[in-house]
Formats: structure tokens, C-alpha cells, sequence
């Protein structure tokens, strides 16, 4: 029996094309990967996507609304349509894959050393029981068996998604580029998930490997979701219910919250169901549809502020979900670190990359929660896990490499801080500081702990499980962690 996927498939890549980019300082450091939708067939999944790395490329104003110049637009040299964007300074590109761009057009701008950032769906079957993971939908939201050498041989995950006669399947093919130590960031649903467990079938992450050129592979372990927040700013608090109020009167209107089918009232319409409303909207018109519920006609003075955001829970690629000593060679490798709380569970991770050069002799890293974190600085909170990045061997570091883990609160609130053993103090690290989405990663010489914290007031909206396993990491020792991470695995 042919197994289908189970999402709608739209728009069929025609041919390969060379990309149009005015590059400003050689290739980009980040590439993203993603889908345009058509206005008749939403997808917050793929809208709220697109507002996120529009967000990353520079390309938003203040407020969250768009504002593309020309020069910023990447065409197709032959018909002139909009493919994608590009940051002011160059070293960002995003292109959709459902127009003549392709996934592995993208793979080929990353320079080395980069990052290739598919933000794409997962995919899964429909069964008894449901078959998650094992697929990603790509080129013209065809779903493939994760990825092999272009022109060379490779199974990928042995899933077998078939999209149906006369479109593509098994596993996307990428160009070799060996050297190139990209890192493959698959963001989607169900990307490191082995979907039969001890059976043939592997993760999407597990392929990644196969393609001379890819670093290291991470993906997620379940559902993936882009979000973006509705507040408001200016004016009177009086102005800002009233504007609440217009929201939620016309988020009801167009069906937020849907109506019971059982026959039961209808319940009221909560903030949260504006935003369920706005994730709904196009990204183009979004900005400008809100505004003017807001205004209502009346001279703008509360203004809409839109800000998106993506919880990066990024597994490191099976087999190295480990908590024990990892040795990296001078060549250069990964160690990943993740921890499950709660029900359902939620996954903490943490990662290390280095380079290579990094190390005159092979270092043994290991990455721990610490659990008894030294007194916060003066007026702050913790806001991530607090992540002890360790040599055990000595200190063989001799060149930065890349320690990197998931941040709960607004990158604009937060700092970043290493503990320094010598003055017994928080301070910045000794080197640079990036996020991408809310994943911060530090690239420095320096090992040892690392934080975020955000100040005491206002307090972050952190989410409810993100409150809890804060809580916990004060409460509990990094053995204690370790112990119980160990339990599940066993279970």
C-alpha cells in the first residue's frame, strides 16, 4: 500500500535556477528554508515561520510590521518573482521553496562554517498507530526520507513517504561540499523522533551525516511551534481596553473561539484567542489588518506591537543524546546535552561545537545542569538553564568554540553571564554573544558555567512548565538532574 503523507501537498518546483543575490561580503553565515503560502490556503505553522526570520533578517520595524526595501529582495533572474529575502549586511538569506528556489539551491549560499535553517514541517502518517517522524516536506512541500549525497547512494531514513505519481520521493538530494562543516538546522515536527523505535526506521537528524558538508544535524523530538505575541503601546491604559476589547470582538466574529460541536455555549473570547486570530493572518497584511481594528477610526495613538519568537528544543543527533565525558578530536565535533521534565515532558538541551583548531590535543567535554547555581547578580533572575560546559582532561581550548542552549524570556531583556571561579562573580563572557530565535550561543575560549538572566521587574513573561523547571534547577543539585535524566532514559 502506498503511504501517503498526511499534509496537503501545493506547488511543483519547475527546474533548477541559479539564485539572483547581490552578496556584500561573500556568502551568508545563515540561510534560512521556508514556504510562502498563498493568501486561500493559511498555515500558521508557515506564517508565523516567515514573520520569524523576516524578524531575524532585520526586516520588521519597530512594531513588528514589515518593511522589505527592493535591494533587500531576492528574484528569480528569469521572471522577476520575489523568492526570498536577504539582510542589510549580507551574512542572512531566507528562500521559499514552493517557488524556483530550491532546498538545495539554499544549502549551496551557506559559506562554510554556516548554518542551513529549514523551518519546514515534520512529517507523519496517518495509522493505527500514528507513524510521527521519519520525513520532511521540502521543494514544493514534497515530503522526503531526510537526505543523501547528491548522485550518490543512500536510503535516508527508509520511511518510504510517497507523494505520488510524477513528484518526487525518497531522500532529498543535497550537493556534496565536503569541508564545509555546515550545521543543518531542521526545525521541524518530529525531525529527531525514531518513529518505530528499535525498528529500520531512522530520524530525519540520523541522516543529515550522510552529506559531505554537513557539521552536525539537530532537530526536535515533537511538535514545533512559531509564535508571535499582540501587545500594545502608547497611549492611556482606558485606550488600551478599549483596543483589547475591538480584538477580541473581532476575533470572535471570525470564529475565535470556534463554537462547541457538541451543542454547548459558545465560551468568551479570551486575548488568547486574538492570538490564535493574528497567527491566522497573512504576514504581508497582518500588521496593517490589526492596526486598523486598534484605531477604529479614530486618530492612531495605541500602537500595535507584533514580536515573533520560536523555542528552540534542539536534540543533537541520535545516538549522542549523552550526559556522559564525550572525547572531540582536533578535527573538530558536537556534544549535545538534553534533559526531560515534566508531563508531557519538555525537552532542556544544551550544545557544544568546535571547530576545528580548536584543540592541540583531544579534549573530553562534558556538559552538566548545575543545579546549586551561585547567588544571582544583584536584581536579576534566571531565565534558561544554568549549563556548566567543562574539559575534564585539562584545558586543552586554544581557539573559541560554540557553547549554546535555549533561552525563556525576550532576547531584549536578557544577559548573558559566565561565572568566574577566580572572583567568585557573574560577569560577561570573554568573547561574542548571538542569538537565533531563543537559542543563545556563546563563542569564546572560556569553558565553565553560563546563565541568562533578565531583571527582577518588570518580571518576564515566562511560560508556566518554562517557571517550573527554573524552579527546579534552584532546587535540585546537577547529580540529582543527572540521576533522574538517567531514570528516563532506562524507563
Amino acid at each position: 500500500m502506498r503511504r501517503m503523507p498526511s499534509m496537503s501537498c501545493a506547488g511543483i518546483i519547475c527546474g533548477l535556477m541559479l539564485l539572483s543575490s547581490t552578496k556584500v561580503m561573500g556568502l551568508p553565515t545563515t540561510v534560512f528554508v521556508y514556504n510562502k503560502k498563498p493568501d486561500a490556503d493559511l498555515n500558521t505553522f508557515d506564517s508565523n515561520a516567515l514573520g520569524f526570520i523576516l524578524q531575524e533578517l532585520g526586516l520588521l520595524d519597530a512594531n513588528g510590521k514589515p518593511n522589505i526595501p527592493e535591494a533587500q529582495k531576492i528574484k528569480d533572474p528569469n521572471t522577476g518573482a520575489v523568492i526570498g529575502y536577504k539582510s542589510a549586511d549580507g551574512t542572512k538569506e531566507a528562500y521559499d521553496v514552493n517557488s524556483s528556489a530550491t532546498t538545495d539551491e539554499a544549502w549551496k549560499q551557506v559559506a562554510n562554517g554556516g548554518m542551513l535553517h529549514i523551518i519546514k514541517h515534520g512529517a507523519f502518517l496517518l495509522g493505527v498507530p500514528d507513524f510521527e517522524g521519519g520525513g520532511i516536506t521540502l521543494d514544493g512541500d514534497n515530503v522526503f526520507d531526510g537526505f543523501k549525497p547528491a548522485g550518490g547512494a543512500g536510503a535516508g531514513t527508509g520511511a518510504g513517504y510517497d507523494n505520488g505519481p510524477g513528484r518526487p520521493s525518497g531522500p532529498y538530494p543535497l550537493t556534496p561540499r565536503p569541508g564545509a562543516n555546515i550545521r543543518l538546522n531542521l526545525n521541524g515536527c518530529w525531525t529527531s523522533k525514531d518513529p518505530d523505535g528499535a525498528g529500520p526506521v531512522t530520524p530525519v537528524t540520523a541522516t543529515g551525516g550522510s552529506v559531505p558538508g554537513v557539521g552536525v544535524t539537530t532537530g526536535h523530538p515533537g511538535v514545533v511551534n512559531v509564535n508571535v505575541a499582540v501587545g500594545l503601546s502608547g497611549g492611556t491604559q482606558p485606550q488600551h481596553d478599549e483596543a483589547k476589547k475591538r480584538l477580541r470582538d473581532e476575533a470572535r466574529a471570525k470564529g475565535f473561539p470556534p463554537k462547541p460541536t457538541d451543542g454547548s455555549p459558545r465560551r468568551a473570547t479570551t486575548d488568547d484567542d486574538v492570538v490564535a486570530w493574528v497567527k491566522d493572518l497573512p504576514v504581508e497584511s497582518r500588521y496593517d489588518t490589526v492596526q486598523k481594528i486598534v484605531d477604529a477610526g479614530n486618530p492612531p495613538t495605541v500602537r500595535l506591537v507584533l514580536t515573533y519568537s520560536k523555542l528552540e528544543k534542539a536534540a543533537p543527533p541520535a545516538p549522542r543524546r549523552i550526559q556522559q565525558p564525550h572525547q572531540i578530536p582536533p578535527t573538530g565535533g558536537d556534544l549535545g546535552f538534553d534533559y526531560e521534565n515534566g508531563e508531557p515532558p519538555e525537552l532542556i538541551a544544551a550544545s557544544l561545537h568546535v571547530p576545528p583548531g580548536a584543540l592541540a590535543r583531544p579534549g573530553i567535554f562534558l556538559i552538566s545542569m548545575h543545579g546549586q547555581l551561585p547567588s544571582p547578580p544583584s536584581s536579576r533572575m534566571l531565565a534558561s538553564g544554568a549549563f556548566l560546559f567543562r574539559v575534564v582532561n585539562g584545558d586543552p581550548v586554544q581557539a573559541p568554540i560554540e557553547m549554546s542552549f535555549g533561552v525563556y524570556a525576550p532576547f531584549s531583556d536578557v544577559s548573558i553571564l559566565w561565572f568566574d571561579p577566580q572572583q567568585s562573580l557573574w560577569r560577561n563572557p570573554i568573547g561574542s554573544v548571538t542569538f537565533n530565535g531563543q537559542v543563545v550561543t556563546i563563542s569564546s575560549s572560556e569553558t565553565g558555567l553560563y546563565a541568562a538572566f533578565v531583571p527582577l521587574s518588570p518580571v518576564p513573561a515566562l511560560s508556566t512548565w518554562a517557571a517550573a523547571v527554573l524552579a527546579l534547577l534552584l532546587a535540585l543539585t546537577g547529580a540529582t538532574l543527572a540521576a533522574r535524566a538517567a531514570r528516563r532514559r532506562s524507563a
